[in-house]
């Protein structure tokens, strides 16, 4: 007989809710992308191969950039021989497969409905994806990549241990590229795989093929760490924060756990002894040496992703072992109807916000690719307008301050040997030349001449932008051209534009 005959018409409905907001997941990031414009690196991976070989560009990047497969994969993905249609496929399919893996690496099975949505909430509304600021390099890098990573741990780990199968073999060969997908996964593997041989008699009689696998994963993340790019002085980030700072701001979720660690080995033992024997050993150790990553590198944000991850699987790992019992009652279908309307609710919100940004983003595009002088009459979404339930996961026009690759980017892509300049459109029927003082129009303002003060730059080796307090609020300076009333052919005088400064997480 059937294992789920006798399982009740509500409960395969609670069951299915974790399932259908990984199939909502995966629909809304196949269709969004449609409406997602390639700025900052992902201009570089869009041209990348135009011209070159594979091998020669993935040789330079890895010389000079980083060692990254993923970095490798979005020059093959995004080069425009690539069918658009397949990317957009493959994208829905692996945020899809990112957040069921989260379940599965969790050890979170079917009957626990409601844990599951609880895991689903956490990665969907916790994890910093304010930093990917929706960029095709993020994607592969940030979910691709960690999705392989898990899905290829969870087939070594899961299941019975003394249980091979001809498959794992198959799978050997992949291991080495997903191994190799990001360096900021390397200390989890390299540090979790011998420690799960250690501590856990389980995982020392594994089927040789489940070795094998886990091996050739922590062999690979060498890979990416011995990449000479990734220490270069390009490397330096313009911004330093101190430990405190980058662990208040992102790194709860590994000082969470490790306050929960400690807790046990005080009060709960027994726990730790029957996780110990578990895969639980090998996501705990990389929650911990995880956490020196965004402190070494001196900011939080991207850095700090990998630990959120690693500690939420290995608290709620925890949270299983504490209660066998899954949750039942009228109790648990409330919070999992609640849970399940605030996700699909976020992510159809955030599918709203990208197609409305977006498809400014075009219109930009076009207006830009249209002018002789790189100015651009518009309004626009500003991030500063998005409602805070999306959570900074969408990206449309550029913001004046949105430095480093960003604007250079994007000239070059759609407007060579021009710096975009994006106006108000009221400037454009305003005699800015003729102007006295400076005029406001909404948040800007705008000047015949710069302002006086102290100014201060974005970062060294970023971009001329200057930033200058005005009525003690920080303003981006933008200068454009501007015609003034002088015969000849050098009648051209500058103007400036001056936009709220606001840093975006994904500039950090």
């Amino acid at each position: 007989m059937n294992r789920t005959s006798h399982i009740s018409l509500n409960e395969r409905l609670m069951r299915a809710l974790p399932m259908a907001v990984i199939l909502i997941v995966g629909v809304i990031y196949t269709v969004m992308p449609y409406f997602i414009t390639r700025i900052g690196d992902d201009v570089s991976y869009t041209q990348g191969l135009i011209g070159s070989g594979f091998i020669d560009l993935a040789r330079n990047h890895y010389l000079e950039w980083n060692g990254r497969v993923s970095d490798f994969i979005s020059y093959l993905v995004l080069n425009p021989g690539f069918n658009r249609v397949a990317l957009f496929l493959i994208n829905g399919g692996m945020f899809a497969l990112f957040f069921y893996m989260m379940l599965r690496a969790s050890d979170l099975g079917p009957d626990r409905p409601m844990e599951r949505l609880v895991m689903l909430a956490f990665t969907s509304f916790m994890l910093g994806w304010d930093f990917i600021w929706n960029e095709w390099c993020c994607f592969t890098s940030y979910v691709w990549g960690p999705a392989l990573v898990l899905l290829m741990v969870t087939a070594a780990t899961q299941g019975n241990p003394r249980h091979g199968g001809w498959w794992r073999w198959c799978l050997l060969p992949l291991c080495l590229p997903v191994g190799a997908m990001h360096e900021g996964m390397a200390p989890a593997l390299l540090a979790g795989v011998p420690m799960l041989f250690l501590c856990s008699k389980t995982a020392r009689r594994y089927h040789p093929e489940r070795k094998a696998m886990l091996l050739t994963l922590m062999a690979a993340s060498i890979f990416p760490l011995a990449s000479p790019g990734r220490y270069g002085d390009h490397m330096v980030v313009s911004f330093s924060f101190s430990p405190a700072e980058v662990l208040l701001y992102t790194g709860w979720p590994s000082i969470l756990f490790i306050v929960i660690l400690i807790l046990a080995l005080r009060f709960r033992r027994d726990l730790l002894g029957r996780l110990l024997d578990t895969p639980w050993v090998f996501y705990a150790t990389g929650a911990i040496v995880l956490t020196a990553v965004p402190i070494i590198a001196r900011y939080p944000g991207r850095p700090a992703w990998f630990s959120q991850m690693w500690a939420l699987i290995a608290l709620a790992r925890m949270a299983v072992a504490a209660r066998p019992r899954p949750a039942t009652g009228i109790w648990r279908d409330v919070v999992c109807w609640l849970l399940f309307a605030a996700l699909t609710f976020h992510f159809c919100a955030v599918f709203h916000w990208q197609r409305r940004m977006g498809t400014e983003s075009r219109q930009f595009i076009e207006l830009l690719t249209a002018t002789d002088d790189g100015v651009v009459y518009m309004d626009f979404t500003e991030d500063t307008d998005v409602p805070w339930y999306v959570l900074g996961k969408t990206r449309g026009v550029l913001d004046a301050d949105d430095y480093g690759s960003y604007h250079p980017g994007m000239a070059n892509a759609y407007k060579p040997n021009l710096w975009a300049t994006i106006l108000p459109a009221a400037v454009r029927d305003m005699d800015v030349a003729a102007l006295r003082e400076p005029a406001r129009t909404g948040r800007y303002i705008v000047s015949p001449r710069p302002f006086d003060g102290v100014y201060e730059y974005l970062g060294p080796g970023r971009t001329p932008w200057r930033v200058v307090k005005i009525g003690g609020s920080l303003y981006v300076e933008s200068p454009f051209p501007i015609i003034s009333d002088r015969p000849g052919p050098y009648n051209r005088r500058v103007g400036y534009l001056y936009s709220p400064f606001v840093l975006d997480s994904g500039q950090i």
